[in-house]
């Protein structure tokens, strides 16, 4: 991850700064250079674009690796199972556990030990040992024979690029409304510009260009554009996870290959580059580079390599029972976000004044509205009644107290 930090340092010499930090940190940790900015620069709040990058292998595009549990895998383990109750019913009721001789019993154990086997390795997580799934998965990514190619890669841009621009992207998040100014993002640019290859496997770039994003975004965008390109999913789908009146379970991508690629601060440049000079990566975009290859993506791809992350991961794609993109297409409105924010906005416009607030969000058509005033002016002109006559009666006793002091100055004179 490339992060710009603002701070108030006095250094001298300030060439020698960065390789003099450098000098106390481990090598995962690195400061690349350092810009002179205005006193209130905050990298923050300055920040107007900001470019992520996610690399995965290639073979997480092979449908032929990590098959989940279907929906037809789930009803025949359930139907093991049922079946498996019924045997060990019938072998109380027989005396099956406790009669019969010894043979039979054994027989009847190795008989339920290669059922359980049988089921536990019917497509499901539940299948033996960590270290022998893991090397299951090793020998599927071995074999696996899948091409990355250039159609493949077109094919996958046109999926990004259908995130470009201004969405509602509140399934692609947890906890933000669809009816938040919030879920609305606005994505530049989102592409697949090649591969690389790291540790003897080819992994492929996905980078996207966005104002801002929210949590687990960028990794929903990608876990969703992994399952259409493993056809785990239609590709209607993305679509439909855009609309705002429908609630999806959208997947989710691991943080392993996530990482901010770059900062843009285009404002503060066309303000203040002539102070100090711009705020770009240009001046150390080849240490940048350098350190990306051979820090982030190398332990990225160590640690997949260990602990199989996304292996494990393309194996839930494909449980139907979790997802059902199947379902997306047919799935019913939950809300009118649309419609909504119209009749606000238009209410809006219409509102009544009062003290500088306008009559909005209540809730009320101009019926409801026009009763309520209504409901509301007659205790207030009774009040203002009461307020006039009260005002009368006082301007009354000023008038008789001036006349009385007319009188009292009359009789000392």
């Amino acid at each position: 991850m490339l992060m710009v930090v603002s701070a108030k340092i006095f250094v001298d010499p300030v060439d020698s700064f960065p390789a003099r930090v450098n000098a106390h940190l481990p090598g995962q940790i690195r400061i690349l250079g350092l810009t002179r900015v205005t006193d209130g620069f905050n990298s923050r709040l300055y920040c107007d674009r900001r470019q992520y990058e996610y690399i995965l292998p290639i073979w997480v595009f092979d449908p032929a690796v990590g098959r989940g549990r279907t929906a037809d895998d789930v009803a025949a383990g359930e139907a093991r199972r049922i079946a498996a109750q019924q045997r060990k019913q019938q072998q109380r009721q027989g005396g099956g556990f406790f009669g019969g001789s010894g043979e039979q019993q054994q027989q009847q154990q190795q008989q339920q030990q290669q059922q359980q086997q049988h089921e536990n390795g019917g497509g499901g997580d539940a299948d033996g040992g960590g270290s022998d799934r893991l090397r299951r998965m090793r020998a599927e990514v071995a074999n696996s024979t899948y091409e990355f190619t250039e159609a493949e890669r077109e094919k996958l841009n046109g999926l990004l690029q259908q995130y470009c621009g201004t969405h509602n992207f509140h399934n692609y998040t947890i906890r933000v409304d669809a009816y938040s100014n919030e879920a609305q993002r606005y994505i530049l640019s989102y592409h697949c510009p090649g591969t690389i290859e790291v540790r003897g496997q080819k992994w492929a770039r996905l980078v996207v260009l966005g104002q801002s994003f929210m949590m687990h975004q960028i990794r929903k965008m990608v876990g969703m554009a992994v399952a259409v390109m493993r056809g785990a999913a239609p590709e209607a789908c993305l679509q439909a996870a855009l609309d705002p009146d429908r609630d999806f379970n959208v997947p989710m991508a691991p943080e392993l290959g996530l990482f901010l690629d770059e900062a843009f601060f285009d404002a503060y440049n066309r303000r203040f580059s002539s102070v100090h000079g711009p705020m770009t990566l240009d001046d150390f975009r080849e240490a940048a580079t350098a350190f990306k290859v051979n820090q982030v993506f190398e332990q990225m791809a160590a640690r997949d390599e260990a602990e199989m992350v996304n292996a494990q991961w393309i194996r839930t794609l494909h449980n139907e029972p979790t997802f059902r993109f199947e379902a997306w297409a047919s799935a019913p409105k939950v809300r009118q976000v649309k419609q909504r924010k119209q009749e606000l906005s238009r209410r809006s416009a219409k509102g009544v004044r009062r003290g500088g607030n306008a009559e909005i969000n209540d809730g009320l058509n101009d019926d409801e509205r026009a009763a309520k005033r209504a409901a509301l002016a007659a205790p207030a002109a009774a009040l203002a009644a009461q307020r006039q006559a009260a005002a009368a009666v006082a301007a009354q006793q000023q008038q008789e107290q001036q006349l009385a002091n007319v009188d009292e100055l009359d009789a000392l004179y």
